[in-house]
């Protein structure tokens, strides 16, 4: 009986250690689930953001060469207004040159910020710190004398002979025209296809034509497309609307792959694409784009669906700089819509203003700073013959209204520049009813 007892104690007692084993991990494991939980939860947690809005005493944003402008200012943090607290703001001549700096008392009412400029441009507010956490807001800017604007780019000598015998390069290639229908993105009103032609170099350029499906003749209509590298829209809405409607995209690669793919090409093969080249006037990236644009407005004008009158170009950013660049490469543009346009005024940087997109020149580099005006859409502009509708941000820091101002003045009546102080680079589409109308109308100013 003893043994018995013994045995049955020694079981009880190697249970009991086991249950504290098990117990023991099961402990563990909780822990580590907390761990984990709470690390996902932080992983999952919205990150602290910040948002600067901000008025003018002039509700236009416009004003004189040193006269006070008054800047009202307030944040709000995760949507919340904030009352207390402090900030860091500073003054720019379009994010070039500084100004002045200051802090800022958060409070109930909007926190106030004067400053001046003596000279034309820009004046950009930025709030670089809000407590403790670095920031880079623009909310704002204030614009002084803009419209005497004139840009640093300077035409070199041989600038439209040498596109001449580039567009004539291309048009020795034959276009070997490739369409494939898009059943998807067809509908009664319009048909669209897939096209591409062949281009300099031995690579093709790619994207959309759709045509409107009543018998007619109609407006043609180019869409640029902004940077990236991934297809855009087909824009077959411009079909729908009545118009013969094409569709531009850049790349040497068909708009049917994969959407992984334009992802892969993004952080590979086409990484830095918008200054590969730049050294060599006939190496730079763009130098394929634009006589690509030409393929494509050349073809717009063969169709027999064309008016044989109309022939309107479009873009927004990379988009709105090679609009202004086929208005200079094809005379037969008869509108411009070119919503903050980029590629504008590359030589900016050498005289202490601010460059276009994508800020071409390094370091001041003499030699790409040559190149540069052969690329810059202000060079193409002086060569525009129609009507143009532009638009420009003043809080914008991928293209500066600087720069869009230098395009501007060089552009031929009828012309209309539509500025917006507190609008960045991508706030553009506020602007689209008013360049719908304008495209609508055939170019006649809204």
């Amino acid at each position: 009986m003893e043994k018995l007892t013994t045995k049955a104690s020694g079981l009880i007692e190697r249970d009991h250690n086991a249950g504290k084993s098990i117990m023991r991990r099961l402990m563990m494991l909780w822990c580590l689930c907390g761990v984990w939980l709470a690390t996902l939860a932080l992983a999952q947690a919205p990150k602290p953001e910040y948002v600067a809005s901000a008025t003018l005493d002039h509700a236009d944003g416009m004003y004189k060469c040193d006269e006070e402008a008054v800047f009202s200012v307030t944040l709000k943090h995760n949507d919340v207004p904030m009352t207390a607290g402090d900030f860091d703001w500073i003054l720019t001549v379009d994010g070039v040159k500084k100004i002045a700096a200051g802090k800022g008392q958060l409070g109930e009412q909007p926190a106030q910020i004067k400053g001046t400029l003596i000279e034309l441009g820009i004046l950009r507010l930025t709030i670089v710190r809000i407590d403790d956490q670095s920031t880079q807001l623009v909310p704002i800017g204030a614009g002084y004398e803009v419209e005497k604007i004139r840009p640093t780019c300077v035409e070199p000598d041989d600038f439209a002979q040498y596109w001449e015998q580039q567009k004539a390069l291309v048009r020795a290639i034959p276009p070997d025209v490739q369409m494939v229908k898009v059943d998807d993105r067809c509908n009664d009103k319009q048909t669209t296809y897939r096209i591409s032609f062949a281009d300099i170099e031995n690579t093709r350029i790619y994207g959309w034509l759709s045509v409107p499906n009543a018998a007619g003749l109609y407006p043609a209509i180019l869409t640029l497309p902004s940077a990236g590298c991934a297809p855009g829209d087909p824009g077959s809405s411009w079909a729908q609307a009545g118009f013969l409607s094409m569709v531009l995209y850049i790349h040497n690669y068909p708009i049917d792959l994969p959407a992984e793919k334009y992802v892969e090409l993004q952080n590979g093969k086409l990484a830095g694409y918008m200054v590969r080249g730049r050294e060599n006037r006939d190496t730079y990236y763009f130098r394929r784009v634009f006589l690509g644009c030409t393929r494509f407005m050349d073809y717009l004008m063969s169709r027999p669906e064309w008016d044989g009158k109309h022939l309107i170009v479009t873009g927004a950013s990379q988009g709105g700089g090679l609009s202004l660049i086929c208005a200079g490469l094809e005379p037969r543009v008869t509108a411009i819509v070119a919503h903050v346009p980029a590629m504008c005024d590359h030589t900016g940087c050498l005289s202490d203003r601010a460059s276009g997109w994508p800020q071409l020149i390094p370091n001041k580099d003499p030699n790409i700073a040559k190149i540069s005006a052969y690329y810059d859409a202000v060079n193409f502009a002086r060569h525009a013959k129609c009507a143009t509708l532009i638009s420009t941000g003043f809080a914008d820091t991928s293209c500066p209204a600087t720069s869009v101002y230098s395009v501007y003045a060089v552009l031929p009546q009828p012309k209309r520049i539509v500025p917006t102080p507190d609008m960045g680079h991508h706030g553009w589409a506020k602007n689209k009813y008013l360049s719908d109308k304008f495209i609508i109308g055939l170019g006649k100013m809204p």
